[in-house]
Order: C-alpha cells, then sequence, then structure tokens
C-alpha cells in the first residue's frame, strides 16, 4: 500500500529540516552571508529559523503605520479595555481621528519594549534577592 505525503507537508519537513540544518551549523546567519545582512535582520531571520527547526508555526505580516484600539491590544496581549485604561494613564500614546482612537505602531512597539525591560528588571531583582536569602 502505497502512502501519499500532501505536497505542503512535505515542503513544511524540507524547511524543518533545512532550518535545523543552518541552526545547528554553529554559525550565524550574518556570517553565513559573510556580512551582507546587517546583524539586526540576521537576528530576525535566526529566530525564524530555529522556529522552523521546532516545528512551530511562523506568521509574518506587516503592521500599518497606524493601528486600532483592537489591533493594537491585539499585538500587546492585553484586553481593548486595559489598553484603554492605560492610554488615559498616559502610558501609551495616541491620538483621535474623528471619535475614534488610533495608536501608531510605534508607540505599541515602545510600550512592549518598556514592559520587556521592566519584566527583565523585576526578574533581575527577585534573583538578587534570591541570591540573598539562600547564601
Amino acid at each position: 500500500m502505497a502512502t501519499t505525503v500532501a505536497p505542503e507537508i512535505e515542503l513544511t519537513q524540507k524547511i524543518q529540516e533545512q532550518a535545523d540544518h543552518v541552526v545547528s551549523s554553529n554559525r550565524s546567519v550574518h556570517d553565513l552571508t559573510h556580512g551582507a545582512i546587517p546583524h539586526e535582520l540576521a537576528n530576525v531571520i535566526e529566530t525564524v529559523l530555529r522556529a522552523a527547526a521546532n516545528g512551530e508555526t511562523i506568521t509574518l505580516s506587516r503592521l500599518p503605520e497606524v493601528l486600532t484600539t483592537t489591533e493594537a491590544a491585539r499585538q500587546l496581549g492585553i484586553s481593548r479595555p486595559t489598553l484603554m485604561r492605560k492610554i488615559k494613564k498616559g502610558e501609551i500614546d495616541s491620538f483621535k481621528v474623528g471619535t475614534h482612537t488610533r495608536i501608531k505602531a510605534e508607540a505599541v512597539f515602545d510600550y512592549r519594549r518598556k514592559r520587556h525591560t521592566e519584566a527583565k528588571k523585576a526578574f533581575e531583582e527577585m534573583r538578587l534577592l534570591d541570591d540573598d536569602i539562600f547564601d
């Protein structure tokens, strides 16, 4: 009995194998391209390759420069009412188009970076406290 493999599954397996080969080569994408790709872009490509090598789903999309509150909330992983409270408190910059609130994508990215930095700082402080307690 012959086994039929769907073309998209076969392609996915090939991509996963190729990504795994690149990731396990112990060379960065920047090095593999002889510096033709800037470090920042090479880091993005490496992140995508690692995800592909692990069989994870990868979705790439382009965001518009201006987001609705619904889209901004989705990007931040919070509810729309929570986003609106943060806007009202001045934590996230926004502007009005008629009666509708809009947020620049850059403001969303800035807030996400700020939140990530604060979380890393809090984790580091907790780690230091833990070291003090158990030393």
